[in-house]
């Protein structure tokens, strides 16, 4: 129960990072994420929502002018088909 309350909130928090975003990183749902106490961790429901078909997961690679290197990034969306009932 405790997990399908979090995986909803998750759903609903990445819905939102969308509408304000090109793309929603781990790092910005990361940084918005406020856990309950008995929630399992970030990751793990980020896996579990994209192993249920709630989240689409894609992994590009970005490069960092700064440093002048490239790094993967994973990128997350909410798939509409399967979770239309957050909207």
């Amino acid at each position: 129960m405790m997990t399908e309350q979090a995986l909803e909130a998750l759903a609903r928090l990445v819905a939102r990072l969308e509408e304000a975003r090109p793309y929603v990183t781990r790092e910005d749902i990361a940084a918005a994420w406020k856990a309950r106490p008995g929630w399992p961790a970030l990751g793990d429901l980020l896996n579990q929502g994209v192993e249920g078909g709630m989240l689409l997961r894609d992994t590009r690679t970005r490069f960092d002018a700064t440093q002048g290197t490239f790094h993967e990034t994973q990128l997350y969306r909410v798939n509409r088909r399967r979770r239309p009932a957050i909207y």
